[in-house]
């Protein structure tokens, strides 16, 4: 699974160039310290994308997993809470997980070119 790349912001000053993972059927992004991380996505291709981020195993993953629609030819953004999101056992232990889908059923693949979806990092 592929790893999206982080970019590391600091209070009061302008973040290093936001480097941007070009989208797969489903992809790692690293959580870190029970910190709050933001998820960007670039839809840069002519359908639009659901994104499933899956439940994580830590104390809020009653909450369930987060499906949104990003809409064709948009940005959008998520900030992502680890106590919900964080995978905390498993392969992909210490990260959330991200998974392309149908815009309107979580359950269905994402009919567009996943490559033109593209993903960032930043931490907080």
């Amino acid at each position: 699974m592929t790893k999206i790349q982080a970019t590391f912001c600091k209070r009061d000053d302008i973040s290093p160039e936001i480097v941007y993972t070009p989208g797969e059927t489903a992809l790692a992004a690293e959580a870190g310290m029970d910190e709050r991380t933001a998820l960007l996505v670039d839809n840069q291709g002519s359908a639009d994308c659901g994104i499933l981020v899956e439940a994580g195993d830590g104390l809020r993953r009653a909450a369930g997993p987060l499906h949104a629609a990003a809409p064709k030819g948009q940005r959008r953004a998520f900030v992502l809470d680890s106590m919900r999101f964080k995978k905390l056992e498993g392969e992909q232990r210490g990260c959330f997980v991200v998974k392309l889908c149908d815009p309107t059923d979580a359950t269905k693949a994402f009919g567009g070119a996943a490559s033109e979806v593209k993903f960032a990092l930043l931490k907080l």
